[in-house]
């Protein structure tokens, strides 16, 4: 009846030291809030409680738990309005941060945490009137802080919009849902943190892929493929190996 419950794709929803799953609805509130449940349904926990016009989505566990990153959306009926930026919270709900900041030039959406505690997320900015294509960014741990986040892919990919990004397993390559190259449909696309070519993962080239997820060892990924051009048509599950490139 109206209530809208949400879990990040791709991303550490689950957390397993502690069995519990992030969340994020308004069932309990006007706008969307972060919650946390036990993996059987059971002791529902609220996160966080604002009251600024703001939808706080795609929340994340931090690798020992003990934290949530998660995006934080301007509510807006249009796209361009609904400009997104990144926040950290404890799972009991104190230590609120931004991130990055809440800006009308800058869109950041879906972060996502590393095994050795970086994040990634995605960001557009605002330059001569229009948006630039989506970049992934890392923001990397500084002593109690952090660093200022870095552009990752555009260097590499500059005219290209980089989507559902994904770390891999040992966190020297993050995965992408692409249009690399000027391909006309986005494919999946390994990225490498520190910098060189970008590698090609699908290539069926009638079809959308996109929110992909390494497997534990990295030899596999999971992902999402529109049966067609259109991304609203039906997509199903899909399994591919990775490349040897990445070894």
């Amino acid at each position: 009846d109206g209530i809208h419950d949400h879990v990040n794709v791709p991303g550490a929803c689950c957390d397993r030291s502690t069995n519990r799953i992030t969340f994020a609805s308004d069932h309990a509130s006007e706008q969307e809030e972060i919650f946390t449940v036990k993996a059987d349904g059971s002791d529902i926990q609220r996160v966080t409680t604002h009251s600024e016009p703001r939808a706080y989505l795609e929340p994340i566990f931090s690798p020992d738990g003990q934290r949530i990153v998660f995006e934080s959306d301007a509510q807006a009926d249009e796209e361009d309005v609904q400009l997104g930026q990144i926040m950290l919270v404890n799972t009991d709900g104190s230590g609120l941060i931004p991130l990055t900041p809440a800006s009308v030039t800058t869109d950041d959406r879906l972060p996502n945490w590393s095994a050795d505690g970086k994040i990634l997320f995605q960001r557009r900015v605002f330059i001569s009137g229009q948006w630039q294509p989506w970049d992934v960014w890392v923001i990397e741990p500084k002593g109690d802080g952090w660093n200022e986040p870095r552009n990752i892919s555009g260097a590499m990919a500059p005219s290209s919009n980089e989507t559902d990004n994904s770390w891999f397993p040992d966190d020297r390559w993050i995965m992408s849902s692409s249009d690399f190259g000027q391909i006309s449909q986005p494919k999946l696309f390994a990225f490498p943190v520190d910098g060189g070519t970008p590698v090609q993962i699908t290539a069926y080239r009638d079809h959308e892929d996109g929110a992909a997820s390494v497997s534990p060892d990295g030899s596999w990924v999971v992902f999402e493929s529109h049966r067609t051009a259109d991304e609203n048509s039906p997509s199903d599950l899909w399994l591919i190996k990775t490349s040897e490139q990445l070894k």
